[in-house]
């Protein structure tokens, strides 16, 4: 049986309780719901009918840059938390500060918004030198 992605994520709104049942189990819960909801939301307005009112893929990259930062600073802050309540015990932390994927995560929007930049230098270079007779 066939079904469009954008159909079926519909069945599960970013503000409902329901939202959390379309993030991937393999994830382990590894992830902020918060962050998850931004980032749906922001999918979402990218999915408008009127191209205007559709963000700028580099706004995309800036939103997406703020979120992950916001979210690495929640884990961050939650750890910290964490380490503060254990501070008798003999465990040793899993993990300190941001996570190797989140910095993997900001190097790869880095490089797409400097292509993205790269674009728009090369459109514009196109259009002006499609002006010259």
């Amino acid at each position: 049986m066939e079904q469009k992605l954008l159909e079926w994520v519909k069945q599960y709104p970013v503000d409902s309780k329901r939202f959390g049942l379309i993030m991937d189990p393999r994830l382990g819960k590894q992830y902020s719901l918060a962050a998850a909801r931004k980032v749906a939301k922001l999918a979402d307005h990218c999915l408008l009918k009127n191209a205007k009112d559709r963000p700028m893929m580099s706004q995309v990259v800036e939103s997406l840059k703020e979120i992950i930062q916001a979210s690495d600073e929640e884990s961050d802050k939650s750890f910290e938390e964490n380490e503060d309540d254990s501070v008798g015990s003999d465990k040793k932390p899993d993990h300190m500060g941001p996570s190797e994927s989140s910095k993997r995560r900001m190097a790869h929007l880095a490089k797409l918004s400097e292509h993205v930049g790269g674009i728009s230098r090369r459109k514009f270079m196109v259009m002006q030198r499609a002006k010259v007779p």
